[in-house]
């Protein structure tokens, strides 16, 4: 039988019998799926339960001190003394390298002694001028008592009246102006006696420089006016109408004596002034000197102290280059001080994680030194704004304060460190495999039971170090989430 007439055959055989040749298919592929496991079958699923979870950063850095200064000179200079070597522990402030210093504490020594001889001298001076200013009272006094007696006595024959209704010359001239100006003036000079005998009588012993120059410029102008004064009165007595009168030469004679007087007295009082003016430029100089001298003293003072490297911390010394008798460069290292205590651990953390670490983060370090059993607990104290490239990977410093001192630890060491960057409690948590994401969505296939399941969209928040994941919304406790599925 060839295949053409079996094939006529069954085709004959399903024609006349189409029910159960349609049992039989049906049959065949039921028997089909069960052989091939079409069937939908779960094989596994985790019940989504509350519990905790927590977030952490590792990375490697070194202890490294928290303080560490490089120090040189300014200047060069030959090395005096090196007090101390490296390994030793020093104190801030404390002098650790000198340079010789004999040229500047002569200089020193110089302008001190030229400062004690300006000092001599501005004392000097400054008495000097005490006992100016001292004699002022006298003569302005005696100038008083002589401006009085030229006013009030030498021409008293010369006037009739008074201060309030006015003065009359007594003698006969031939000049009226004159005669209007004697008898104006008389009248001022007693007023400006009155006026000269209440600021004399303030005057006090213990008056300061500025009151007594005050009166010194006003008994000028008091002086002046008594000078006016007795030179127009004298224009009146010698004027040619009675220039040849005897009667006249009596007074005369005593309007002479007087504007001697007064021009003595003006002449002492101006002089006086300008004494204690030329003494203060004196005083002023020497002052000016003084300052002069005193900062050329700190001048020295400020060479003598780049003269010294001064620990500005206290700690310990690394490198120590200096020798006695060397001549030390301006700019060279000469010595390196460590704080001797206070120390932190530097790591560079990647960019991936930066974002999860904070300032005041706890951390976990361990030391190579002393195994993954010793613990040192730690903080964030920094992070640096600015990228550090390592071998071609963005990091960022990161520092580390120890919480507490401990000895054993040493700068250079290696440090493991784990930064605790969050913790949720009392949330939804399932293993992070089980969550798959597609086009920047997340979803997990959700049991419903009764042999059927759902794909849900799911919110993931923190991913714990322990492989699970916060669900922040799309699932509920008690949610069964299929391990793994086939359809």
């Amino acid at each position: 039988m060839n295949e053409t007439t079996f094939l006529k055959r069954v085709w004959g055989f399903i024609r006349k019998h189409w029910i159960l040749s349609a049992l039989a298919v049906i049959i065949i592929i039921i028997l089909v799926l069960v052989l091939s496991g079409g069937k939908k079958a779960v094989s596994d699923t985790v019940t989504v339960a509350r519990g905790n979870i927590s977030e952490e950063v590792s990375a490697t850095g070194n202890v490294k001190p928290v303080h560490s200064v490089d120090l040189a000179f300014e200047k060069s200079g030959r090395i005096a003394a090196v007090n101390a070597d490296v390994g030793n522990k020093v104190y801030a402030g404390e002098a650790v390298v000198v340079l010789d210093r004999a040229d500047l504490n002569a200089q020193l020594s110089k302008a001190e002694a030229d400062l004690d001889t300006q000092n001599a001298s501005l004392n000097k001076a400054s008495v000097d001028l005490q006992n100016d200013y001292g004699s002022v009272p006298n003569i302005l006094n005696d100038a008083y008592i002589k401006s009085d007696d030229a006013v009030r006595v030498k021409t008293s024959s010369l006037f009739n009246g008074s201060g309030s209704s006015g003065y009359q010359v007594t003698y006969n001239s031939c000049d009226a102006q004159t005669t209007i100006d004697a008898t104006s003036l008389k009248l001022k000079s007693e007023a400006e006696l009155i006026a000269w005998q209440k600021e004399l009588a303030g005057m006090s012993g213990g008056a300061s420089a500025e009151t007594l120059k005050q009166l010194v410029s006003n008994a000028e102008g008091h002086l002046t006016v008594f000078k006016k004064f007795l030179e127009r009165t004298n224009d009146g007595l010698t004027a040619g109408c009675v220039a040849g009168n005897a009667n006249y030469d009596t007074a005369r004679a005593n309007v002479t004596t007087a504007r001697n007087n007064v021009s003595a007295a003006l002449t002492s009082v101006t002089n006086q002034e300008q004494i204690i003016s030329s003494q203060e430029a004196t005083v002023g100089s020497l002052s000016s000197g003084i300052n002069s001298y005193q900062a050329g003293i700190e001048d020295i003072k400020a060479q003598l102290a780049k003269t010294a490297i001064y620990a500005p911390i206290s700690g310990v010394v690394t490198v120590e280059n200096a020798k006695v008798g060397e001549i030390a460069p301006a700019g060279t290292v000469m010595v390196s001080i460590i704080s001797a205590s206070n120390f932190e651990v530097e790591a560079n953390v990647p960019e991936a994680d930066i974002a999860k670490v904070k300032v005041g983060d706890d951390a976990a370090v361990t030391l190579d030194a002393y195994g993954s059993d010793v613990i040192f607990d730690t903080k964030v104290s920094s992070v640096d704004p600015a990228e550090t490239m390592v071998e071609g990977i963005a990091t960022y410093k990161t520092k580390f304060q120890f919480t507490k001192m401990d000895d054993r630890v040493k700068s250079g060491m290696t440090a493991n460190i784990t930064v605790f960057t969050a913790k949720r409690e009392n949330v939804l948590v399932i293993p992070q495999r089980l969550v798959m994401t597609k086009d920047g969505k997340s979803s997990v296939m959700v049991d419903l039971g009764n042999g059927r399941s759902e794909e849900r969209t799911v919110e993931a928040g923190l991913k714990g170090v322990d492989g699970n994941v916060e669900i922040v919304s799309g699932l509920n406790e008690g949610d069964k989430v299929i391990v793994n599925s086939n359809i």
